[in-house]
């Protein structure tokens, strides 16, 4: 579990995130959303370590985040983002990297470290590329490749920001699935999106961030029955069944045209149905 205790970080001396007060469950997947700016990856960086708090305390099962040792931080926490370098490196090593904070000096990986990273690229689709140059990859590719990384690492906590970046359709639909498998045993996965329609198919909890601060914090249920995508992101939220399944069309809600700040690709004047 990450608990966040009236936590205020930002970057240098310039606050982004003010008085958070937050928990992240294993077995749970939490959705953050919120306009541009909001303060959303900031949120998990400062969940990871990768920000250190101005005021208030971050948890990691009861420890004092900044009392763990790095080493230690790599077992229980790891990222998908959405940029990436482009090592020199096979595909199935840069998998095999995942483990490296659990492998002893000097770092030699063992067959089952090799095991573990095939399941790792079979898990994320593509076995195929194992041998391929990360180099030679595109950005879909390049994302997977990642995304088996971090599988290896095999975290307590998974971060995903942004984690459909260069993804096409049914690449995207298969994170997705992956995610939910992930949660379902038993990790904590924690995913930044844009995308209201996403954000309520995808969570168990959604988080709502506005200004630096949690505006909501609950299940997609209940933020359709709150105010809160009118007051947040200007918009109304119609659930329709298509196929025995529930999908969202997110529509421009009366009063809030040229809003600059809504989450991309929920708000066209075409409604989206994903």
């Amino acid at each position: 579990m990450i608990e966040l205790h009236h936590v205020t970080a930002g970057y240098g001396d310039k606050p982004v995130l003010h008085d958070i007060t937050a928990a992240f469950q294993s077995g749970e997947l939490t959705v953050i959303i919120g306009p541009n700016g909001s303060g959303k990856s900031t949120l998990a960086a400062l969940c990871m370590g990768l920000v250190r708090p101005m005021e208030g305390k971050v948890r990691w099962n009861g420890r004092d985040l900044q009392s763990i040792p790095v080493k230690e931080r790599a077992v229980t926490a790891g990222l998908l983002s959405q940029e990436h370098p482009v090592p020199s490196l096979s595909v199935r090593r840069l998998v095999m990297h995942g483990r490296f904070s659990q492998v002893p000096w000097p770092r030699t990986y063992a067959d089952d470290d090799k095991v573990l990273a095939d399941r790792a690229l079979e898990r994320a689709g593509i076995m195929d590329l194992a041998d391929c140059s990360v180099a030679e990859l595109s950005g879909g590719q390049r994302q997977k490749a990642y995304l088996a990384m971090l599988l290896n690492q095999d975290p307590e906590m998974m971060f995903f920001d942004e984690p459909s970046t260069f993804l096409d359709l049914p690449s995207q639909k298969q994170l997705e699935r992956t995610m939910r498998s992930l949660a379902r045993e038993g990790y904590g996965v924690i995913a930044v999106v844009h995308d209201l329609n996403t954000a309520l198919k995808l969570a168990d909890r959604i988080l709502v961030m506005e200004k630096g601060q949690i505006r909501f914090g609950g299940t997609p249920e209940q933020l359709l029955a709150s105010a809160i995508p009118q007051e947040v992101f200007g918009a109304r939220i119609v659930p329709v069944i298509v196929e025995g399944s529930t999908e969202y069309i997110v529509k421009e809600a009366s009063g809030h045209s040229g809003h600059s700040d809504r989450p991309q690709g929920g708000l066209s004047e075409t409604p989206d149905v994903l």
